[in-house]
Parts: structure tokens; C-alpha cells; sequence
């Protein structure tokens, strides 16, 4: 159990390193445009988000996986929710 915690808590700040770099990325983008992105471009940057967080999860379990022999329900489920959470977050950053 303590190696799933690791991981747990090695995804939350991966996920919010990444959510991170986004934020600068449209206040930078805010910054030299004047104004923020359009609405269809943040909504795109939000999938693009969703997808490289999904993507960075599926590698930490199919690591954790070929290491241990088996993938517990419970990591995948906690996974899940740091991404849901780390979206809902980044959206209230927008």
C-alpha cells in the first residue's frame, strides 16, 4: 500500500506541474496577444490537457503493473480523480 501512495502522490504533482505549465503558457500567450485566447482555443488546450494528463497516468500504471505483477482497482480509481480534479482546478484558473 505505501508504493501505491507514492505513486498517488508522484501523479499529483506531475499533474499539477503539467496543469501549471498550461496557466503560464495562456498567461504568456495573454500577455503578448493583449487579450486571452478565444474561447474554441481554451477548450481546446483543456482537451489537450485532459489527454496528456490521461496519457501520463496510463504510463504510471502500466509501470506500477509490469512491476508489481497486478494493477489494484483503487490506484487506477485514485488516478482518475487527481486528473478530474486537476481539470476542474485548471478551469477555475481560466
Amino acid at each position: 500500500m505505501h508504493r501505491e501512495q507514492e505513486i498517488v502522490q508522484i501523479f499529483k504533482n506531475l499533474a499539477a506541474n503539467t496543469a501549471d505549465r498550461y496557466a503560464i503558457n495562456i498567461q504568456a500567450t495573454t500577455t503578448i496577444q493583449g487579450s486571452r485566447p478565444p474561447f474554441d482555443e481554451l477548450m481546446q488546450l483543456l482537451q489537450q490537457l485532459d489527454k496528456e494528463l490521461t496519457s501520463q497516468g496510463v504510463k504510471l500504471l502500466e509501470s506500477y503493473k509490469a512491476s508489481a505483477g497486478q494493477l489494484p482497482e483503487t490506484l487506477t480509481d485514485k488516478l482518475k480523480g487527481i486528473i478530474t480534479e486537476t481539470i476542474e482546478q485548471f478551469v477555475k484558473k481560466l
